[in-house]
């Protein structure tokens, strides 16, 4: 039952797919290339770059980014700094290991934003 069932509906998508409908209209070279003359006309009249709103766009990620990692930092900071309080010696000495991760990666969060500002202030 299941065997047929697959043939069946094998044999409808065949049909089904083996169907070419072309919707294209007719043509012409110089019917092209006046399409592709407008589409450049058009083009040409638009403002490529505007750096005062790439500025303004480079500042809000900047805060948004920094917002978000500085969060995140005081928020691993707190659970950190509370398993360690509350943990015996032996898991002590783990979360001293995770803490050294947590500076360095501080350290490369907030470097990378340093430079970040540091390359947008030298460029404008």
């Amino acid at each position: 039952m299941c065997k047929k069932f697959i043939c069946i509906i094998l044999i409808i998508m065949l049909l089904i797919l083996n169907c070419n409908f072309v919707f294209a209209a007719e043509e012409t070279i110089d019917n092209i290339i006046e399409g592709a003359n407008s589409f450049l006309d058009a083009g040409q009249n638009i403002t490529k770059f505007n750096p005062e709103t790439m500025q303004q766009a480079v500042d809000v990620l900047y805060n948004i980014f920094l917002g978000v990692g500085m969060v995140i930092a005081v928020i691993v900071g707190i659970i950190l700094g509370i398993q360690f309080m509350t943990s015996g010696s032996e898991e002590k000495a783990k979360i001293k290991e995770s803490l050294i991760g947590y500076v360095i990666g501080c350290i490369v969060v907030f470097g990378a934003f340093g430079i970040w500002k540091l390359a947008i202030m030298i460029i404008s």
